[in-house]
């Protein structure tokens, strides 16, 4: 491998031959969603464990965004709107 290219993300959903057809100059994007992806798959899973399963899908992936995945905040951010 050329020591400029860069190298897939460390992620266990990247598949290489998807990263083979991502254009080089939009691998940065692409690992970022990747990377965005589990980040708040995780928020929202760690949110229904704590405010339970009464709380709407939408609602919690609003709240997710808003506190840039930080479960803390996220908790707080819901309780303080409620």
């Amino acid at each position: 491998m050329n020591p400029k290219q860069e190298s897939p993300p460390r992620s266990e959903k990247t598949d290489a031959a998807e990263w083979q057809f991502v254009p080089p100059k939009r691998r940065r994007e692409f690992a970022r969603k990747k990377h965005n992806k589990a980040n708040i798959r995780d928020c929202i899973k760690s949110l229904k464990e704590v405010l339970g399963p009464h709380v709407p899908y939408g609602t919690l992936r609003r709240i997710a965004l808003a506190a840039d995945f930080d479960l803390n905040r996220a908790i707080h951010y819901y309780f303080s709107n409620e």
